[in-house]
């Protein structure tokens, strides 16, 4: 069977799929990272409670134990099947699949807006 022109419509479009692919494993790497940060900052944080604060130090490493599972099982899921997941999700709980697109939206702009060069004064 021969490859599809580079040019068709059968070309064009498995580009884009793989143009797309690549954009979704670095946008997967970064948030992987995003995350360990967090993990990171939440010990962190947690490490500055004491006496009697110190069980909110240790709901604080509960919660990052937490972030830091789900970040493994991100990490070790291939991609198309966190894509499949997705859609299921989307398709059997359309408002939770809103909530959660939402929440990432927010987060997606915070995460840019922090990595932005800051304004430059006129």
């Amino acid at each position: 069977m021969s490859q599809p022109n580079t040019y068709s419509p059968a070309g064009l479009i498995g580009m884009a799929n793989d143009q797309l692919m690549s954009l979704a494993e670095g946008g997967k790497a970064s948030l992987l990272d995003s995350v360990s940060d967090l993990v990171l900052t939440v010990n962190e944080l947690a490490g500055r409670f004491h006496g009697p604060a110190a069980p909110v130090a240790g709901l604080l490493r509960e919660a990052a134990n937490g972030i830091d599972t789900l970040r493994r099982d991100i990490a070790d899921r291939d991609l198309g099947d966190l894509i499949a997941d997705g859609r299921r999700l989307a398709t059997e709980q359309p408002a939770l699949a809103a909530g959660l697109a939402g929440a990432l939206g927010f987060v997606a702009v915070r995460l840019l807006k922090a990595n932005m060069p800051p304004a430059q004064s006129r």
